[in-house]
C-alpha cells in the first residue's frame, strides 16, 4: 500500500502525458533521499559520523580485511584502512553482528564507524568484485575461533593440553587447529613438525628462538602431514623431495596466509610452515627501537627522490621489516612504488610487488631491469646477491630512483667493501649510495617479571669504556652510566615463563655524507670506513646494544647471542 500511495502522490504532481518511467525515477530518487535522511537521523542519534556513497572514497585494498560473505553477513565492511586504523561503514552500527565485528578487529588496531545508509551500503558491496588477484590463489584454509587461540593463551601446562588432543578420538583436522591456534597465541613467526625415531616433535619459533612444545603420537604422523599437504595444494604422493605450497588461516575477520615448506627426513617428512602475519610488518620507524638521532637520518634520507639505502645484517635481523617501514613512509597516490621479491609475503597497500621466478629466468637482475621499463618512482629489490644486481641497483639510483635493497654483511662498515668485491666502480658507489642500516634483533625483556639486579662495577667498566668512545653521539650518556641496577629475564604466566616478550632491533647506520664519498672514491678497507663513520656520529651495534640494557629493555644474555661478547 506505501509504494502504491507514493506512486499516486508523486504521478499528481506531473503534468498529464508524462510516462510512468519518468514517474518512477522520481520515486527512486526520492526514496534514495529518505534512505540518506534516516542514515544521517540514526548518525546523529548514535553520535557517529555519517558517510555519504556520493563523496566517499574506498579504498579497494581495505575489502581484503573480510571476505564479502562476512560482510554481507553483518552488514558492515571495511571501507578505508591505515597502519593499525581501520574505518568500517555500516547501515546498522548498533546490532549485536556489528559490535561482534568491531570487537574482533579492535584487538588489531583502531576501529572508527561510520553510517551509511542501506543502498549505500549495497553500492559499497558491489565493489568486491574489483578486488585485484595479485597473488596466488589459496586452495585449502583453516578457521581457527577465538576460543581457540584464548584456550592456548590461558593454558599453565601447553605440553600436556595439547598432547591431550592428540588421540585417535580427535579429528585430524581438530587437532591441527589446536597446533597452530599455539602458534597464534604465542605470536610464533614458523612452526616445525620434525618426525623421530618414536614420535613427532612440534617446535616453535617465538621472539626468534625456537622451542619444543609438544610431541605427537607416531602413529598420527601420516594423518597430520597430509592434512597440511592437502591444504597447501602440495603433492601427496611424493615424499622423497622438497615441497612447497600455501594455504591461509582466518581468525574472525582476518586472513593470514601460511607458507609451507616439507623437505624428506630419514624418520619422515619434516615440515616448517610460517605465519605471515601482516600485524608484524605494521611498523611505522617509531617504533622499530631506533635512537631519535638515527630516526631523524633516516627521515631526511627519505625525503630524496633517488639514491639507494641498504639494510644490512645476517638472515632473520629484521631488515625487510625496516625496509618495509621505509617503503610506507615514501609511498604515496602521487609516486609508483614497485618491488622484486623472493617470495611476496605480506602484501603492501599502494604498491605494486612482484616476485621472482629463477626457474623461468626471472631472477633479480632481470626483474630489476623489466621494473625500470614501468615508470617507477621507488623500488624496492629483496637482495643484492650479484655484480649485475648491484651495478642496475646503482644505475637506478642515479637515473631518479629511490632504491631500497638489502645485503648481507655484519655490520655497516664492512658493506662497502662488499661493494667493491662486486666490481662496482668506487666512483658509482659514492654517487649512488645514501645510507647503510645495519641491524640486528634482540628479546625485549617481559616488562611484568623482569627482575633487577646490581650494575657490578666490572661490568660497568667495560660498558663505559665501549661508549665513553662514543659519547659524543649518545643521549643522556652520564645518566644512563650512573644507574645502580640493569635487568634481567625471569619469567611469568605474562611471557609463558620465557622471561622476554617480543622483539627491538639494535642498529648502526652509515650516512654517505660529502665526506664519505670522499673516502669511498680511495677504495677504502672496512677499518678505514669504521673509523670515519665514527668521527660523523655512527655509534655501533654493540653500543646501541648497550644502550637498550641500560634503559631496562634488554639484557646482556641477549646482547652477547646478537652481538657479541661484551669485552
Amino acid at each position: 500500500m506505501g509504494s502504491k500511495k507514493t506512486f499516486k502522490m508523486v504521478e499528481n504532481t506531473f503534468p498529464t502525458g508524462y510516462t510512468n518511467n519518468i514517474v518512477m525515477a522520481t520515486i527512486s530518487s526520492f526514496a534514495q533521499e529518505q534512505q540518506e535522511d534516516l542514515a544521517q537521523k540514526k548518525a546523529k542519534e548514535l553520535n557517529l559520523p555519517y558517510l555519504d556513497m556520493k563523496t566517499a572514497t574506498l579504498n579497494i585494498e581495505a575489502l581484503r580485511v573480510m571476505p564479502e560473505v562476512r560482510a554481507r553477513q553483518a552488514h558492515a565492511l571495511v571501507f578505508d584502512k591505515k597502519t593499525r586504523e581501520f574505518s568500517i561503514a555500516s547501515p546498522r552500527p548498533d546490532s549485536p553482528e556489528v559490535q561482534d565485528l568491531v570487537k574482533e578487529i579492535k584487538k588489531f588496531g583502531t576501529v572508527h564507524i561510520y553510517v551509511v545508509s542501506e543502498q549505500g551500503f549495497e553500492q559499497f558491496l558491489q565493489n568486491y568484485q574489483f578486488i585485484p588477484a595479485t597473488r596466488e590463489a589459496i586452495v585449502g584454509s583453516v578457521t581457527i575461533g577465538d576460543k581457540y587461540v584464548q584456550t592456548c593463551s590461558d593454558q599453565q601446562d601447553i605440553k600436556t593440553f595439547l598432547e591431550s588432543h592428540f588421540t585417535s578420538e580427535f579429528d585430524t583436522s581438530e587437532m591441527l587447529v589446536w597446533i597452530l591456534a599455539y602458534g597464534l597465541a604465542s605470536n610464533a613467526s614458523d612452526l616445525h613438525i620434525e618426525p623421530t625415531p618414536n614420535a613427532v616433535t612440534l617446535r616453535y619459533r617465538i621472539d626468534g628462538v625456537l622451542y619444543p612444545i609438544a610431541n605427537l603420537p607416531k602413529n598420527l604422523e601420516n594423518k597430520i602431514i597430509d592434512r597440511v599437504k592437502l591444504l597447501s595444494k602440495i603433492n601427496l604422493n611424493i615424499k622423497n623431495i622438497p615441497q612447497d605450497g600455501r594455504f591461509s588461516i582466518r581468525r574472525g575477520a582476518y586472513e593470514m596466509e601460511m607458507r609451507v615448506s616439507t623437505i624428506p627426513g630419514p624418520d619422515g617428512e619434516n615440515i616448517v610452515m610460517r605465519f605471515l602475519n601482516p600485524n608484524t610488518i605494521g611498523l611505522g620507524l617509531e617504533e622499530l627501537g631506533l635512537r631519535e638521532y638515527d630516526k631523524k637520518i633516516i627521515e631526511q634520507e627519505l625525503k630524496k627522490p633517488n639514491g639507494l639505502i641498504l639494510a644490512v645484517g645476517p638472515t632473520g635481523s629484521g631488515k625487510t621489516t625496516t625496509l618495509y617501514a621505509c617503503l610506507k613512509k615514501v609511498s604515496t597516490k602521487e609516486n609508483k612504488a614497485i618491488t622484486l621479491e623472493d617470495p611476496i609475503e605480506y602484501k603492501l597497500s599502494g604498491v605494486e610487488q612482484t616476485q621472482i621466478n629463477a626457474k623461468e629466468g626471472y631472477t633479480f637482475a632481470s626483474g630489476l631491469r623489466a621494473i625500470l621499463r614501468q615508470d617507477p618512482d621507488i623500488i624496492y629489490v629483496g637482495e643484492i646477491r650479484d655484480q649485475e644486481t648491484a651495478e642496475i641497483a646503482m644505475h637506478a639510483s642515479l637515473t631518479g630512483h629511490l632504491v631500497f635493497s638489502t645485503l648481507h654483511t655484519n655490520d655497516a662498515s664492512g658493506t662497502i667493501p662488499r661493494l667493491l668485491d662486486f666490481k662496482i666502480k668506487p666512483e658509482i658507489i659514492a654517487s649512488a649510495l645514501n645510507l647503510i642500516i645495519a641491524q640486528r634483533l634482540v628479546r625485549k625483556l617481559c616488562q611484568e617479571c623482569a627482575q633487577e639486579i646490581p650494575f657490578e662495577k666490572p661490568l660497568k667498566t667495560v660498558i663505559a669504556n665501549i661508549l665513553k668512545t662514543q659519547a659524543p653521539y649518545i643521549e643522556n650518556l652520564d645518566t644512563l652510566v650512573q644507574t645502580q641496577t640493569i635487568k634481567q629475564a625471569r619469567g611469568c604466566d605474562a611471557c609463558g615463563n620465557k622471561g622476554y616478550k617480543g622483539r627491538i632491533g639494535v642498529f648502526e647506520l652509515i650516512h654517505v655524507n660529502d665526506t664519505m664519498q670522499e673516502c669511498i672514491h680511495a677504495s677504502p678497507d672496512e677499518l678505514k670506513i669504521k673509523d670515519l663513520s665514527r668521527s660523523q656520529g655512527t655509534i655501533s651495534l654493540m653500543a646501541d646494544a648497550l644502550i637498550k640494557v641500560l634503559q631496562g629493555l634488554t639484557d646482556i644474555a641477549e646482547v652477547e647471542k646478537a652481538v657479541g661478547p661484551v669485552e
